[in-house]
C-alpha cells in the first residue's frame, strides 16, 4: 500500500515514522505543493489503494481543497488515523491497568526521568514509552511497550490515563497531563531567548497544555503563580523536588565517600544555548591563562559543528569536554566552580556539589532587565557576578578562602528553599497516585 503524506511537516514526519514501524505493509512518500503539480510524472496512476494523508491540525481544510484541485479525493485525517491505531495497540495492551505514558521528546531529556518509569511499574502500572521519532523508538523498546507518538498525534491518545513529560506537550482532554520540566529555574529564563512577542504567544499557549507543572523552590513557585495568573494559565503548580537534582546529589556523595583525595583544579564553562562562539573563544581563553578549563555546552549549542570550531581554535593547549571523564559526577567533584548566564545548571550545580556559581556577563544592565513578574535569573544566595576579566580571575582565586562558608549558605538554602530536598522520588509517586486515584473517583 502506497501512503501519501501531506504536508510533511513535524506532525507528518512523526506519522510517516509510524507507519514504517507500525505498518509494514506500508510504503510511505512524503508530498509538498510543488510535487502535487507533477504528481503523475512522479508516482504514475494514482490507484484505489492508494491513501492520502493530511496531516495539518490548524489548516486541514486548505489542504484538501487543494489535493481536491488536482483530482485526489481518497484521503483521511492522518492525525485522528493515527491516534485511533494507537489508542487500538495501547487498550489491547493495557488490559485494565491504570496506564501512564512517558513522552520521550528527545534522548538528552531521558536523564530527566531519572528512572521514575521503574518505580511506577514497582507501584503497578503499566507504562508506556511515546517517542517522538524511529531513533528514540530503539531506545524506548529496550525499557518496554513503545508507540511512535509526538505533537499533534499526542492529543489523540486517550487510552492512557496520565502522560508525564519533561515540557508542556500536547495530550488527549481526558487524560492528566504532568509536566515534571528539565530544570530548577523554570521561567526564570524565558526572556534571555530570542522570542519575539509571537513566540512569548505560543510559549504561553503551550503552558495550557498541561494540567500540572512540577517546582522545586518557593521563590520559583511565587514567580510562576504570577505569571500564570497574569497570562490567564490554569496550569496547578506541584511543589515537589527535582527527580535529577536528587539522583545526582545522592550519586555525587557516594563518589565523594570512595575517593580519598580529590584535586579541585577545573573551571567548567556551560552556558545556555544562544551564545556566539566568539564570546566562549574569548572567555576560555582568559580562564587558560590561570586555570584548567572544562566546555561544557547546551545540547543544542553541541549540535552542528560548533564542538569542532571550540575544539580547533584551542587544539595548541589542554581545553577539557565531559567525555574526558568518566561521569558528569566526576567532572563534578574535580571542578572548584561554574561559569554560566541562565543555564539551568546554574541551580543544579551548586545544590548538587555545595561549590560556587558565576553568572558572567559583560552586559550588566541588559542581563539584569531580563525579568519574569519582576524577579530575575540571578539568586544571590546562589550565584556571584562579574562583568570583567579581571573581577572574575580574582574571584575564581579567591574560592578557597570562602569555599566553607559559601558550603554551609547552599546547605541552608536547600533546607529552607527546596521543597523536600531528597524526597523528590517517593514525592513524585505519591502525587501521581493521588491524581490518578483522584482522575479514577470522577
Amino acid at each position: 500500500m502506497r501512503c501519501f503524506i501531506y504536508p510533511k511537516g513535524v506532525n507528518g514526519i512523526v506519522i510517516g515514522d509510524f507507519l514504517k514501524i507500525h505498518e509494514l505493509d506500508s510504503e510511505v512518500f512524503f508530498l509538498e505543493d510543488e510535487v502535487l503539480d507533477t504528481f503523475e510524472d512522479t508516482f504514475g496512476q494514482i490507484t484505489s489503494e492508494d491513501l492520502f494523508f493530511v496531516v495539518s491540525s490548524n489548516y486541514y481544510d486548505q489542504c484538501t481543497k487543494k489535493l481536491e484541485k488536482h483530482g485526489i479525493y481518497n484521503y483521511i485525517d492522518g492525525i485522528e488515523w493515527c491516534g485511533n491505531k494507537i489508542n487500538q495497540m495501547i487498550k489491547e495492551y493495557r488490559g485494565k491497568k491504570s496506564t501512564i505514558g512517558i513522552y520521550v521528546s528527545d534522548m538528552s531529556v531521558w536523564k530527566y526521568f531519572a528512572d521514575i518509569d521503574v518505580d511506577l511499574k514497582r507501584e503497578g502500572y503499566e507504562i508506556v514509552y511515546l517517542a517522538a521519532n524511529i531513533e528514540i523508538y530503539k531506545e524506548c523498546c529496550k525499557r518496554g511497550f513503545s508507540i511512535i507518538a509526538a505533537h499533534s498525534i499526542l492529543s489523540k491518545i486517550k487510552e492512557i490515563d496520565m502522560i508525564v513529560s519533561t515540557s508542556y506537550c500536547q495530550s488527549h482532554k481526558q487524560v492528566i497531563n504532568f509536566n515534571i520540566d528539565h530544570g530548577l529555574e523554570g521561567l526564570l529564563n524565558l526572556f534571555f531567548y530570542s522570542l519575539d512577542k509571537n513566540g512569548v504567544e505560543y510559549f504561553n499557549q503551550i503552558c495550557k497544555n498541561a494540567d500540572f507543572v512540577r517546582c522545586s523552590l518557593k521563590s520559583i513557585q511565587e514567580m510562576t503563580q504570577k505569571y500564570f495568573k497574569s497570562k490567564n494559565i490554569a496550569t496547578q503548580i506541584v511543589p515537589i523536588g527535582y527527580l535529577k537534582l536528587d539522583k545526582d546529589y545522592a550519586e555525587y556523595q557516594g563518589y565523594l565517600k570512595n575517593c580519598k583525595q580529590i584535586n579541585k583544579e577545573y573551571v567548567i564553562v556551560a552556558y545556555s544555548a544562544e551564545i556566539a562562539t566568539s564570546f566562549f573563544k574569548r572567555l576560555i581563553h582568559e580562564l587558560l591563562k590561570y586555570s584548567k578549563v572544562v566546555f561544557l555546552p547546551h545540547p543544542y549549542f553541541a549540535k552542528g559543528n560548533n564542538i569542532e570550531l571550540i575544539k580547533d581554535n584551542f587544539k595548541d593547549v589542554e581545553l577539557f569536554f565531559e567525555d574526558d571523564f568518566e561521569s558528569r559526577i566526576e567532572l563534578f567533584a574535580k571542578s572548584k566552580c561554574l561559569l554560566t548566564d541562565c543555564s539551568s545548571m546554574g541551580y543544579t550545580y551548586p545544590l548538587t556539589t555545595s561549590k560556587p556559581v558565576v553568572v558572567f556577563n559583560e552586559n550588566k544592565k541588559d542581563y539584569f532587565d531580563k525579568k519574569v513578574c519582576n524577579r530575575h535569573y540571578f539568586d544571590h544566595r546562589l550565584h556571584y557576578f562579574c562583568d570583567n576579566f579581571q573581577d572574575l580571575e580574582k574571584y575564581i582565586r579567591d574560592i578557597p578562602l570562602f569555599a566553607e562558608k559559601y558550603a554551609e549558605k547552599i546547605e541552608e538554602y536547600r533546607k529552607k528553599e527546596y521543597f523536600g530536598f531528597g524526597n523528590a522520588r517517593a514525592d513524585t509517586i505519591e502525587f501521581i497516585k493521588k491524581a490518578l486515584s483522584k482522575k479514577m473517583q470522577e
